[in-house]
């Protein structure tokens, strides 16, 4: 009998004292390509999807709301701009909290009313002190009062004690007896666990060669990789390199040495595909500029061509082009050179446009000799086709493939929003003379026609990309 109590006396201190624990092996796997693991924006856009069939153009209220269901933070998500992302709303109260209306759960909305009866108590404690010692100092030598208000006095203090001891006493047994906290749904990201180019890995990353890009790699091999730093020369367009803590994942190198077409002109790294849509690599291409051009909205998956945008989106229409902008918000086409090509039925495009170093040279001086306070920097101007509507929609594509701006305003209101746009949203004269791989996703790129447009929508949809 004694070694059962003693058996079971373990089993419940053992339980006391068990750590939140995840079975199943997480690996070594960097927050980064966690697919747990989301930036706030990703998430507030997945979240508007499923909410409100929408993926941008949030009011301020309702960019709120989305927000509280992303935690920055929340283990395995260890990093200053990751967090893990609920699918569903957080409940709200009617009544306010401690200053607080929504909860993720019911352990949370009992933890904040614990903690503000607590809060309470104390107030009440003090109260209760403070009327006692008065009631005691009025006594006027009374036993039977200053017993009394000792009494209370003694009371007060042991349930103050109490309120704050027990949680004390549980959090330090194990947090999880205080926190409450309930298994969670979490979403999942639905992109590659790695970047497509190894340039896009957080700073400070180690990388190993891992063979061609058109080889099938075997995570297996990165068992016999030596990892290391890599400069960007050593990142070779057409070789693809493991990644150090990405459960065998993969990257493509991206550095391409600059060619000559009538002048100076800048090479990018792209995905090459034959005549019969077979898939050849990443090779180097001359262009400013490249990169695919995809869909990966739940939308596109189950009513493409009925939705906000139809494949191929990429239309083939001759305004599309790189811009360059100056300080005034001045924006003017460098007449690039265009390259297209449809995969998948259109589902996915390669694209690439090409503009001679002496061409952006010239129009970099413009902006100085004009007046117009020098260069800003660099934008993509693209035509996209909308689903039922026979009008394409052009559209300003900045850093990211972010669409920053569409065309359906005046020259005097693109130039002013130009003008106070935020410079990091900008591609820079070394990018684009170098070349630079953009990649844009439909599923950010903005439909304007899809819902009424105005200037609380407008703000909410590019006013994030200006200054205040």
């Amino acid at each position: 009998m004694f070694n059962n109590k003693k058996l079971k006396l373990a089993i419940f201190i053992t339980c006391l004292l068990l750590p939140q624990a995840v079975w199943g092996a997480a690996g070594d796997v960097a927050p980064e390509y966690n697919p747990l693991c989301w930036k706030k924006d990703d998430c507030v856009a997945q979240r508007g999807f499923f909410l409100f069939n929408k993926t941008e153009g949030f009011t301020t209220d309702e960019r709120l709301f989305l927000e509280s269901g992303w935690f920055m933070g929340e283990t395995p998500c260890v990093s200053a701009d990751l967090g893990k992302c609920l699918p569903a709303a957080a409940g709200e109260s009617e009544v306010a909290f401690g200053g607080q209306r929504k909860f993720r759960d019911i352990g949370e909305f009992i933890t904040k009313i614990y903690k503000y009866a607590v809060g309470v108590a104390g107030i009440l404690a003090v109260v209760m002190i403070i009327i006692s010692g008065a009631q005691y100092i009025v006594s006027g030598g009374n036993s039977e009062q200053m017993g009394s208000a000792k009494k209370r006095i003694g009371g007060a203090l042991i349930g103050l004690f109490i309120a704050y001891a027990s949680y004390f006493i549980l959090n330090t047994i194990n947090p999880a007896l205080v926190n409450l906290r309930l298994p969670q749904t979490w979403m999942i990201r639905a992109q590659s666990l790695t970047p497509q180019y190894c340039f896009s890995a957080p700073v400070g990353t180690n990388f190993a060669e891992a063979g061609n890009s058109k080889d099938t790699i075997e995570p297996a091999g990165i068992n016999n990789a030596s990892f290391g730093p890599l400069e960007k020369p050593a990142m070779v367009c057409g070789k693809k390199y493991f990644i150090e803590n990405a459960g065998g994942g993969t990257c493509e190198g991206h550095f391409c040495q600059a060619e000559s077409n009538g002048g100076t002109q800048a090479a990018v790294c792209a995905p090459k595909f034959a005549p019969n849509n077979e898939y050849e690599g990443y090779k180097c291409r001359p262009g400013n500029v490249a990169g695919q051009v995809t869909n990966t909205s739940l939308e596109d998956r189950f009513w493409a061509g009925w939705g906000s945008w139809e494949p191929p989106y990429l239309a083939d229409d001759m305004s599309n082009d790189l811009y360059i902008v100056c300080n005034d918000g001045y924006a003017d086409n460098l007449g690039a050179n265009r390259s297209r090509e449809n995969l998948n039925d259109g589902r996915m495009q390669v694209y690439a446009l090409s503009v001679p170093n002496s061409v952006i040279d010239e129009n970099i001086s413009a902006c100085s000799e004009n007046k117009r306070g020098g260069l800003k920097g660099f934008l993509l101007g693209l035509s996209f086709d909308e689903g039922m509507d026979v009008t394409d929609e052009f559209h300003y594509i900045g850093k990211g493939g972010l669409d920053v701006w569409d065309d359906h305003y005046g020259d005097s209101e693109d130039d002013a929003h130009f003008a106070l746009m935020k410079p990091e949203y900008f591609f820079t004269e070394d990018e684009i003379k170098t070349g630079i791989v953009v990649n844009i996703d439909m599923k950010n790129v903005y439909d304007v026609d899809s819902n009424y447009f105005n200037e609380e929508v407008e703000t909410a949809t590019y006013g994030k990309f200006r200054n205040n």
